[in-house]
């Protein structure tokens, strides 16, 4: 995982376009380094934004395979929340 020194700012399209698939809790480098995992291991495009202390998970394309990807990137550090079903 490429370690960035600031999270950026959620791609404005997933932010608009994307559906939420989770809510987690955890450090913004963190929890921006885990997302980049997700999307490349999925393949399918999935961002971040903070709302209210919570990181909110969005994607756009396949729901299966993002979800897939969650679950096998376990990261100690970061709190699952809630999952939402497709």
């Amino acid at each position: 995982m490429q370690h960035n020194k600031y999270p950026e700012r959620c791609k404005s399209h997933i932010f608009s376009n994307g559906k939420k698939i989770c809510i987690v809790i955890g450090r913004t480098l963190e929890i921006d380094n885990w997302v980049k995992a997700i999307a490349k291991l999925s393949g399918q495009q999935v961002d971040w934004c903070y709302k209210e202390k919570e990181a909110h998970l969005l994607y756009i394309g396949d729901y299966s395979k993002v979800y897939n990807a969650i679950m096998l990137l376990n990261a100690p550090n970061i709190k699952l929340q809630r999952i939402f079903e497709e």
